[in-house]
């Protein structure tokens, strides 16, 4: 859910951000408003 909208729909991609041993950063980019925000698993 886009924390700035609030729409149900984003685009998202994973990026090794860090060390290899680091989790993956995930981006999403709402489908609606376009606001891009990250995830870290």
């Amino acid at each position: 859910i886009c924390p700035k909208c609030g729409n149900r729909e984003a685009y998202y991609w994973a990026v090794q951000t860090r060390s290899a041993d680091e989790p993956m950063t995930r981006f999403f980019r709402c489908t609606k408003c376009g606001y891009t925000w990250r995830e870290y698993d």
